[in-house]
């Protein structure tokens, strides 16, 4: 996402580099945040409801990103919680994947997990770019970037089903490690 942050910022809403990398300071920052509190309140309250929450966060921002036209300094105060809780959701979910899975089958499940996240991170931007251009005479305001937040916020909302449904299966306690 940052290529298209600094798209987003320099050529949809006409800003400097300088308020691009602010901005990616700002998220920096807030995933800072969240790997410092994120393992304690996830440890206290269950990771998959700490995630369920800031996924709730994270979709919402990115929601409501989508309807600026215009950059404003007070937009920092919206991105770092978002960027926090976006960071909850990325420090746990490894976290909650261990404590779900069978000690035999980490390996292959840590596997699948990275052959996933690759998936997304080669298919992701593809489909961004393609609804930027698609969309960019429609959101002549943006050259099209607008469209970013709605479509992250989409995959970041069709998860929350998922986590929610983690609430309920999540044991109690950390994973007790295999001895033998």
């Amino acid at each position: 996402m940052r290529t298209f942050v600094v798209l987003y910022i320099t050529r949809g809403l006409g800003q400097s580099l300088s308020v691009s990398s602010a901005v990616l300071a700002t998220v920096a920052a807030g995933y800072v945040v969240a790997a410092l509190v994120a393992g304690p309140l996830g440890d206290r309250l269950g990771l998959a409801r700490v995630m369920l929450w800031a996924s709730v966060v994270n979709g919402a921002g990115l929601a409501v990103a989508s309807v600026a036209q215009q950059w404003h300094d007070w937009h920092y105060g919206l991105v770092f919680p978002v960027a926090i809780a976006g960071g909850t959701v990325m420090t746990l979910s490894w976290a909650l994947l261990f404590k779900l899975m069978p000690g035999e089958d980490r390996g292959a499940i840590s596997g699948l997990a990275t052959t996933t996240k690759g998936l997304g991170l080669l298919l992701g931007p593809l489909v961004a770019g393609v609804l930027i251009d698609v969309l960019e005479p429609h959101l002549d305001a943006t050259e099209g970037y607008q469209v970013l937040w709605p479509f992250c916020a989409l995959l970041v909302v069709a998860a929350i089903p998922i986590v929610a449904s983690l609430v309920r299966v999540e044991p109690k306690g950390a994973p007790q490690p295999e001895l033998g």
